[in-house]
């Protein structure tokens, strides 16, 4: 009974938040010792939700994004789209499974768990269609929640879902508690935070504050300046400028008298230092005879790498430089073929946090995206550095823009020592410029103790390296 009680609390705190509850209207609430479970009515006609007014009944809260897109259906099922949110009522401090039954199963559809209004990580997701979630087309119907999971809305705690801005069709929620439901008692007596002391300026540093017993109620503070709207566990704060600047979270309960302060961590804040360019590759103004292209890399007042075509028209087995590649007084300029690209090759090997630096010449005065697509060696766009060099009539043309990416784990260019530029619209490689690479390359290159420094050619347009006479290919991997 103790739990069925916490329960109907949950159900009593999301409906006080509407002037207009309903009970076993468009829903059916089973609650026994295992599970509380929500069916959907039969219903002579389908009921469509307007858009953003929310509608309770038995507890759960639903809310369209647009006319329609929530809608109680005639045949005993839950239609939700267009990223609608559905608030299952929780008992506060609460944990357990939620799961779902799918009237209709299909893939490539869930509802994906946010919490205060950021979505959760990819495993709290219910699937249209049940499977073990590696295909990203179906994956499990259930999954355990704890009450870091719960969402704080109105006077209530929930469960809050939204679809994948794909149609769900739902038979039934079924929510099962397993951990205790009833808040402590005692006052909040410790708080403690956690988060890091040292960053750079302009980054985000990411605090949260644990307490002895639960708290309700937090504040934070920046050298003792309360931060506005900053009231919860997490907290999230930017340094603009050099120096030391102390968090504080102060955190009660409602059996307080006053707010308990945690110690404070003194997040000392510097200027990010300049990373080393590790290459430098400047395409070359006037090039061979075109019939050359293949086998010339592009090397001009560069150093750190090299630039190799790849991808070039072909006309009769014949690379067709001459209409895909052109040297011009800015650059390397590509103009024909969709998959027009070059490849860059780097004497180190990018890692986490290594930038790389475009700059581009616009080929002609338009309002046509131009520029290129930085791409991995799967070609996996990371990248998009086009811009319209005259978007309007009247506007005065940008014919030269300078584009940033810094690489993070994960997206295929950390680890790597190449990457792909592809032609958007013609337009012109005026410089490439990479700094903070790795310190060294992890090739069989690199692994050969020799005083003899590479040498790069180029054979049946292929770049390859030799060093103390063992042959490598552009990746490094021993080819004789």
């Amino acid at each position: 009974m103790k739990k069925i009680f916490t329960f109907a609390a949950a159900i009593l705190a999301s409906m006080a938040m509407m002037a207009d509850p309903v009970v076993d209207t468009y829903t059916t609430l089973t609650v026994d010792d295992n599970a509380s479970t929500w069916t959907f009515n039969q219903r002579s006609s389908a009921f469509s939700l307007t858009q953003d007014v929310p509608v309770v009944d038995n507890g759960m809260v639903f809310i369209a994004t647009g006319n329609g897109k929530i809608k109680f259906q005639t045949s005993s099922y839950l239609s939700c789209l267009a990223e609608s949110s559905v608030y299952i009522p929780v008992p506060e401090g609460s944990e357990g499974t939620i799961a779902l039954t799918a009237s209709s199963s299909s893939d490539s559809r869930w509802f994906q768990l946010y919490i205060n209004g950021t979505a959760a990580a990819d495993t709290k997701r219910l699937w249209s269609k049940a499977g073990d979630g590696t295909d990203g087309k179906k994956g499990p119907q259930s999954f355990a929640f704890t009450a870091d999971d719960l969402t704080t809305y109105g006077e209530g705690t929930y469960l809050h879902f939204k679809d994948n801005n794909a149609e769900m069709k739902v038979a039934s929620f079924i929510l099962t508690i397993t951990g205790s439901a009833t808040p402590s008692t005692d006052p909040v007596a410790s708080v403690v935070i956690e988060g890091p002391e040292a960053i750079y300026v302009g980054q985000t540093a990411s605090y949260t504050a644990t307490t002895d017993v639960k708290a309700n109620a937090y504040k934070w503070f920046v050298n003792n300046v309360e931060q506005v709207g900053a009231d919860t566990k997490k907290f999230d704060f930017t340094p603009d400028a050099e120096g030391t600047f102390n968090i504080v979270c102060k955190a009660k309960n409602d059996n307080n008298t006053d707010f308990v302060a945690s110690e404070a961590i003194a997040l000392v804040a510097t200027v990010k230092p300049a990373a080393t360019v590790c290459a430098e590759l400047h395409p070359a103004t006037e090039g061979p005879e075109p019939a050359q292209y293949a086998s010339v890399a592009l090397k001009a007042e560069s150093f750190g790498g090299s630039i190799i075509f790849v991808d070039a028209k072909e006309t009769d087995n014949v690379p067709d430089f001459v209409a895909s590649f052109l040297y011009t007084d800015y650059g390397l300029q590509m103009c024909k073929g969709g998959k027009d690209s070059v490849r860059v090759i780097l004497d180190s090997n990018l890692e986490a946090g290594s930038v790389i630096e475009l700059h581009i010449h616009a080929a002609m005065e338009d309002n046509k995206d131009r520029g290129f697509n930085l791409q991995n060696c799967a070609k996996q766009t990371k990248l998009a550095a086009v811009w319209k060099p005259k978007p309007t009539e009247d506007a005065e043309p940008v014919l030269e823009k300078t584009f940033e990416y810094e690489v993070v784990e994960g997206d295929g260019l950390a680890g790597a020592n190449a990457f792909i530029l592809a032609r958007s619209n013609s337009a012109i490689l005026t410089s490439v410029i990479v700094s903070g690479c790795a310190a060294d390359a992890p090739t069989a290159i690199n692994n050969v103790e020799a005083e003899v420094k590479a040498v790069k050619f180029f054979q049946n347009g292929q770049m390859f390296i030799e060093k103390n006479g063992v042959i490598y290919n552009a990746q490094g991997a021993i080819v004789k």
